[in-house]
């Protein structure tokens, strides 16, 4: 199997959750700009700590980043 095709399947997994997904969508939503992540709770109803590790499953396979 190729690289590119685990790294494509390491991203996706990132991504399968409910949580994360519901992340990414209002992190898109946002566009370049972004979204403070006090606005990503309130939006998903999540406390910091489970954004916190939700956005870390995400940030190991480069699709996501804080500023």
């Amino acid at each position: 199997m190729s690289r590119k095709l685990e790294t494509h399947a390491e991203q996706l997994a990132a991504l399968g959750h409910p949580v994360r997904l519901a992340i990414l969508r209002h992190v898109v939503q946002a566009g370049p700009e972004g979204v403070a992540a006090g606005d990503i709770q309130c939006k998903v109803d999540i406390g910091p700590s489970t954004l916190s590790r939700q956005s870390q499953h995400r940030s190991r396979t480069g699709r996501g980043e804080a500023r």
